[in-house]
């Protein structure tokens, strides 16, 4: 039919065979203004403030992500990931902390059993939550009036101020990558993420 349209959406064009992208026309849509993000959660999912601005701030305006944020907001997994690094980011490992990442590896075990896929995107999402904790850090230590994305744990961050010198986030950004590549080789997540928070230890200022 002359006005029959046909609409593809992807977020990855480069594996759209070419003997169709060359016969599309082009439309590239721009991210979602975070505050619509936010009004959208509050009101359409009765979500906190709080919890409405985490998920827009890790979303990155892609309602795609907005959706796997919101369906792992409660989750179990990240619940416990949460409890770690409030516990031990920037502390060194101990026997409390290495049960704690145990617990966390056999959380994810099961869940990888049930939803493969999931899972994968799961542990991304746990190595975005590190580096936000990571970016809540130099943020309350530059510029406290600053928003948190962890504004609950405020007084963990607070704490954890105390440790000594942050790790920079470049160094935070290298670290994620490093644990991403590890985690596509099928290393144990207990390991990759013990690996992570020894490498995030604070270091103390020596005079």
């Amino acid at each position: 039919h002359a006005h029959l349209r046909f609409i593809l959406l992807t977020s990855l064009p480069i594996e759209v065979l070419p003997t169709i992208s060359s016969r599309c026309f082009k439309v590239a849509f721009s991210p979602i203004d975070e505050e619509a993000i936010i009004s959208h959660l509050v009101e359409k999912k009765n979500l906190t403030h709080e919890e409405a601005r985490q998920i827009a701030l890790q979303s990155e305006g892609s309602m795609e992500k907005v959706f796997e944020r919101l369906e792992s907001m409660k989750d179990p997994i990240r619940t416990s990931f949460i409890e770690i690094l409030q516990q031990y980011f920037g502390s060194p490992l101990d026997l409390d902390s290495t049960e704690a990442l145990i617990k966390l590896d056999n959380l994810i075990e099961k869940h990888a059993v049930s939803s493969p896929a999931m899972s994968i995107r799961l542990l991304d999402q746990l190595l975005g939550d590190w580096l936000f904790w990571l970016r809540d850090l130099h943020v309350l230590r530059e510029v406290p009036s600053q928003g948190l994305y962890f504004a609950s744990s405020r007084e963990h961050l607070i704490r954890q101020l105390d440790l000594g010198t942050l790790p920079s986030l470049e160094k935070g950004f290298a670290l994620v990558d490093q644990a991403r590549l590890s985690l596509q080789r099928s290393i144990k997540p207990k390991f990759v993420f013990e690996q992570l928070l020894s490498r995030s230890l604070c270091k103390k200022h020596w005079s």
